[in-house]
């Protein structure tokens, strides 16, 4: 498990929620209208979001997965 910028997010990387449920990076972040904020969708249809610079925990993808 590591910290992860979530403008560096890729697809296949595990994210955890507030609850301790780990979700599945769908597709990289992409700026939010407001711009103050990029979200990412989740593999079953979530959402992530968070601030430019916000840094989540996570479990990477696997070598070759998502790059």
């Amino acid at each position: 498990m590591v910290r992860r910028p979530v403008l560096a997010l890729r697809p296949g990387d595990e994210v955890r929620q507030d609850g301790g449920a780990w979700f599945t990076v769908a597709r990289r972040p992409l700026p939010r209208g407001s711009g103050a904020e990029v979200t990412w969708p989740y593999v079953g249809g979530r959402a992530g979001h968070a601030p430019w610079l916000a840094t989540v925990e996570c479990r990477p993808a696997a070598e070759g997965v998502g790059a």
